[in-house]
């Protein structure tokens, strides 16, 4: 997995590899998780280690120092450009966290009030405080309609939500479900979706409004948007750094308006990817009970 930040760094996570780069060494190790400077592409900025093959890793969004990642032995490691290569912090291998391959993660929250919520493959999900991974704050087992559990491959939370989400599976299907609550470790099932796993999952980054007030902003949202609530089917993908003049005059029309209908549009919107070969865009709407999730 990985992820671009501001159009300057770039992070990378992958089982670390005896045949690029020097021998030995960092390179050597199990897993590597590499920060890349978009305008320094020789060389990574900085090399994190682990034991255990990474299966994706995040920057923490709260801080400019910090990584988080999750690796195939289950445990999810906390990593400080400030320190040396090896993790800061670790979850403990053992009942109380995770014991399978987690493949997805997620930051929520706010600045003072966030958490990282992880599911590993035999449906548990944990949700942690990020200055403590001795033991998770909360953990449930998932499970599907038919009671079945659910081998989550991707997660993603909706702009804004830090308890309702949505999951990719290995069985192609794709699932809804909350934190906590009454339904906490319920899942929704959405079947058909895909002909295979689900390798990524993503709701639609959905800038903040003053971002989307001001005079500099750029949003390339808008013509999507206008096509996918005519039920039209939408091309290209979305940049929160790239736009057309003309979305930008109509974030900033007086009273907020076309804010709120930009963002309410977007927070819908799901993007799924799959082994099958696709990539389909979805909208996610829980309230219609007919048709909850609708293919774009």
């Amino acid at each position: 997995g990985a992820t671009c930040v501001g159009g300057v760094a770039a992070v990378s996570a992958s089982a670390g590899r005896r045949d690029f780069g020097p021998t030995g060494g960092a390179w050597s190790s199990a897993g590597l998780v590499l920060v890349w400077s978009l305008y320094r592409q020789k060389k990574p900025e900085f090399i994190f280690t682990c034991q255990s093959p990474v299966m994706t890793a995040k920057f923490d969004p709260f801080s400019t120092n910090l990584v988080v990642g999750s690796t195939f032995s289950g445990q999810v490691v906390l990593w400080d450009m400030r320190a040396k290569s090896a993790p800061v912090q670790r979850t403990p291998l053992s009942a109380v966290g995770h014991t399978h391959p987690v493949f997805s993660l997620a930051l929520v929250g706010s600045a003072n009030a966030n958490k990282l919520v992880t599911v590993s493959t035999d449906g548990r999900l944990c949700a942690w405080s990020m200055g403590a991974l001795s033991e998770p704050s909360n953990a449930t087992m998932l499970s599907a309609d038919s009671k079945a559990d659910v081998a989550v491959t991707a997660l993603s939370f909706a702009a804004g939500d830090s308890n309702e989400f949505c999951a990719g599976a290995e069985d192609g299907c794709v699932y809804s479900g909350q934190v906590h609550g009454q339904k906490s470790g319920v899942m929704k099932k959405y079947a058909g979706c895909h002909f295979g796993p689900v390798t990524a999952l993503q709701f639609h980054p959905i800038p903040n409004s003053n971002a989307l007030h001001g005079s500099s902003s750029r949003v390339s949202t808008d013509s999507m948007l206008a096509e996918a609530a005519n039920g039209n089917a939408v091309s290209g993908a979305w940049h929160s750094g790239e736009a057309s003049s003309a979305n930008s005059a109509t974030a900033a029309s007086p009273g907020g308006v076309a804010v709120e209908t930009i963002s309410g549009k977007a927070k819908s919107l799901l993007l799924t990817s799959s082994v099958d070969w696709t990539v389909k865009l979805w909208s996610h709407t829980p309230r219609d009970a007919q048709n909850p999730l609708r293919e774009i």
